[in-house]
C-alpha cells in the first residue's frame, strides 16, 4: 500500500502538532506498546540493544543506535519502523510519517507495522479518512490485535460509524484479556453517544475486575468505570442497577465532586425505587459535599416534599435561592413546594400505598401494531393519543377512587410526563384528582408531575350491552369507541406485552370511531380506523417499586430493549408472532 501525495502534505504541512487529548492519546500509546512486543528479534547487536533500549525508555539511545545503523544499510525497514515508533511516541509526527513511509516503501514487514503506525500518526492528526485505509490493512495483518481494532474504530467512528460497528463485533470476538482496551474502548463509545455499545465493552471490564482484580492494569479507573456504568442504567430508568453500580465505586481516593456525584445518583436511584427516606439521607449528604451544591438543594427540595417534609422542602428552597438565585429551577422548585403548602394538598401526603383495578382504551393515529408500545417510535411525526379509564376499584393512601372514571390527551404518546389535558366528570372531587396526580408521579418519582389542563365535563365509559365494544363520550370534546378483538373461544387475537403506565398486557382492537373538537366545536382531529388497543389494570405501588412494568424502561430505541426483554421473560407475557426480536 503506498502513501498519496496529498497524506504526505497533510503530514509535512503540519509543523505544530498538537499533543493527543483523552482516549486517543490513551489508544496510541497503548498500540505502541504492544507494536513495541510485536517487533521479531535480531541478532544483530545494535537492533537487540535498540529494542532494550525502547522498552526501558530510552528513547534516545534507541534513536542514536539505529540511525547509525541506518547510515550502514538505508534499506533496514525494521529500523525505521522502530524510529517511526519513537518519533511518534515523542510526538514527533512528522518524523515519524517520514520513517513509517521509507518502512512501507521498503515493503514494510509480515504484521504490516509501518502501516499500523502511519495509521496512528494519521489518527492524531485528526485525518480519519486516510487513517482508516492504513489501520485497516493494520488489522488485516492482524485480525485478533486489540490495540489496532481500538484505533480502527476510533477513527471510523468519524468517518464510517456501521463500519465501527461491525469491527466492534469483531473486537468482542477477542478474549477479554486486555481490559485497558475494552476500558479505553467503552469510554470513548460514550462519547460518540453508544451507551449500549459502551455498556458491553465496560460490562466486560467489571467482570474481569471481579474474576481477576490482581490481574488489572492501573490505567483502569474503577471508579470512573462504575460510575458511567451507574450513568448509562439511571439513564435507562434501570435504577436498581445504577445502585449495585454504584456501590461499587470505591470509596478512597476519589475527589469530593466524584464523591458528590455519586451521592446525587444514588440518592436519586433509592427515590426511584421507592426508598424516600434513604434517599434524602444521600441527598442531604451531597449537599455537604463538594464545591457546589446547587443540583443537590434542587434534587432535595424535591425529595422532602415526596418524603412529606414540607418544611425541610421549604429550608432547602431558601437556601437554594440564597446561593444560587439565577438557577431558572430554583423559581420552578419554590413554586412547586408552595402549591404544596396549600392545605388541601397537605391533606393527601407523598408516597402512599395504592391499588387501581378496572380497564382502560387508547386511541392513537399510529399503525398496527402500535410502535411506541413495544418501545418503539409513533408512526407519525405526530401521535395524538388519548387513554380512557375506569377505575371498578381503588384507592390512594385514603381517597376512595371506586368508580373513577377520566380521560388524558396527548400529544406525544410514550413520555413519561404528565398528559397535556385530564378530563373527568363533573362529580369527580379535588381530592381525587390530587391522588390521581399523585399515582401519575409514582409511574416517575424523579420528575414533577402537573396536570397542564383539567376540564370537569359530564364524562360517560360503558360496555355496550356486556358486549366487546365499548364506548366513552364527553360531550362536544371527545368520542371514542372501540371493539375487542377475540377468537371462536372468545380469547383475544391480539394480546402482547406492551408499554403502558397501567399494564404490561395489551390487546390491540378495532378502532371504531376516534373524533375530537376544541371548545367552539370545531373538529380538532378524526382517527377514527386508526390504531387502538385495550387492558385490564391491576396495578399497585410495589408494581412500580419493584421494577416490574415495562413502561419503567422505555427509552424508545425501537424495540423492546435488553431489560424489557427480560422482564417479559420473567413475568411471561405474551408476544405478538414475530415480536421477538431485540432492540437495535
Amino acid at each position: 500500500m503506498g502513501v498519496s501525495r496529498e497524506v504526505l502534505t497533510a503530514v509535512s504541512d503540519n509543523a505544530r502538532v498538537p499533543r493527543l487529548m483523552g482516549v486517543l492519546l490513551l489508544a496510541t500509546v497503548q498500540a505502541l506498546a504492544a507494536l513495541l512486543g510485536q517487533a521479531a528479534p535480531s541478532e544483530d547487536d545494535v537492533l537487540r540493544q535498540a529494542q532494550t533500549d525502547l522498552n526501558k525508555g530510552r528513547l534516545e539511545n534507541a534513536r542514536q543506535s539505529l540511525t547509525q545503523a541506518l547510515q550502514k544499510d538505508p534499506s533496514w525497514t525494521v529500523a525505521h519502523i522502530l524510529l517511526g515508533r519513537i518519533s511518534l511516541q515523542s510526538d514527533e509526527l512528522n518524523k515519524a510519517a517520514a520513517e513509517f513511509t521509507l518502512a512501507i516503501r521498503l515493503g514494510d514487514d509480515a504484521a504490516k507495522n509501518a502501516q499500523y503506525g502511519m495509521g496512528l500518526v494519521l489518527l492524531q492528526k485528526f485525518a480519519y479518512k486516510d487513517a482508516v485505509a492504513f489501520l485497516a490493512a493494520a488489522v488485516e495483518a492482524q485480525p485478533r490485535d486489540l490495540p489496532r481494532l481500538y484505533a480502527l474504530i476510533s477513527a471510523e467512528l468519524e468517518t464510517d460509524p456501521s463500519h465501527a460497528r461491525q469491527h466492534l463485533q469483531q473486537f468482542n470476538s477477542v478474549s477479554p484479556d486486555r481490559p485497558e482496551i475494552s476500558y479505553k474502548l467503552g469510554v470513548l463509545l460514550l462519547q460518540y453517544q453508544m451507551p449500549h455499545e459502551a455498556e458491553a465493552e465496560l460490562r466486560r471490564v467489571a467482570r474481569f475486575v471481579e474474576q481477576r482484580p490482581l490481574d488489572l492494569t492501573p490505567t483502569v479507573n474503577l471508579t470512573t468505570l462504575f460510575l458511567d456504568l451507574a450513568k448509562i442504567r439511571f439513564s435507562q430508568r434501570d435504577y436498581w442497577q445504577a445502585l449495585q453500580d454504584l456501590a461499587r465505586v470505591p470509596n478512597s481516593g476519589t475527589s469530593a465532586q466524584v464523591k458528590q456525584e455519586v451521592l446525587l445518583f444514588t440518592g436519586q436511584s433509592l427515590i426511584a425505587v421507592g426508598r424516600v427516606t434513604q434517599g434524602v439521607e444521600k441527598l442531604k449528604e451531597a449537599t455537604q459535599t463538594g464545591e457546589s451544591n446547587e443540583i443537590a438543594l434542587l434534587r432535595l427540595a424535591w425529595a422532602e416534599l415526596l418524603a412529606n417534609n414540607l418544611n425541610d422542602a421549604k429550608d432547602a428552597v431558601r437556601k437554594l435561592q440564597a446561593e444560587w438565585l439565577q438557577t431558572p429551577e430554583a423559581g420552578e422548585i419554590a413554586a412547586l413546594v408552595e402549591r404544596e403548602s396549600l392545605p388541601q394538598r397537605a391533606a393527601i401526603p407523598w408516597s402512599q400505598d395504592w391499588h387501581l383495578k378496572g380497564e382502560g382504551l387508547v386511541c392513537c393515529p399510529c399503525k398496527t401494531p402500535c410502535p411506541c408500545r413495544s418501545n418503539g417510535q409513533p408512526s407519525q411525526p405526530h401521535c395524538e393519543a388519548t387513554g380512557a379509564y375506569r377505575i371498578v376499584r381503588g384507592h390512594y393512601g385514603k381517597v376512595r377512587l371506586d368508580n373513577f372514571a377520566f380521560v388524558t390527551v396527548d400529544a406525544n404518546m410514550g413520555t413519561s410526563r404528565a398528559p397535556l389535558t385530564l378530563f373527568v366528570d363533573q362529580r369527580a372531587t379535588d381530592e381525587q384528582l390530587i391522588a390521581i396526580e399523585r399515582i401519575y408521579q409514582a409511574f416517575n418519582p424523579l420528575q414533577p408531575v402537573i396536570f397542564p389542563t383539567i376540564v370537569r365535563l359530564r364524562l360517560s365509559f360503558v360496555n355496550i350491552d356486556n358486549s366487546r365494544t365499548y364506548e366513552v363520550k364527553v360531550p362536544g370534546r371527545l368520542h371514542l369507541r372501540i371493539e375487542r378483538q377475540a377468537d371462536g373461544q372468545g380469547l383475544p387475537t391480539m394480546q402482547t406485552a406492551g408499554v403502558d403506565p397501567f399494564a404490561n398486557i395489551l390487546e390491540y382492537s378495532q378502532n371504531l370511531i376516534y373524533k375530537a373538537w376544541d371548545e367552539t366545536g370545531t373538529v380538532e382531529w378524526d382517527f377514527s380506523r386508526r390504531q387502538a388497543n385495550f387492558r385490564f389494570i391491576d396495578l399497585d405501588a410495589q408494581d412500580y417499586a419493584s421494577g416490574n412494568m415495562l413502561f419503567e424502561f422505555q427509552d424508545g430505541v425501537g424495540f423492546f430493549n435488553e431489560k424489557q426483554m427480560e422482564l417479559i421473560k420473567n413475568l411471561q407475557l405474551p408476544l405478538l408472532s414475530g415480536s421477538t426480536r431485540a432492540a437495535p
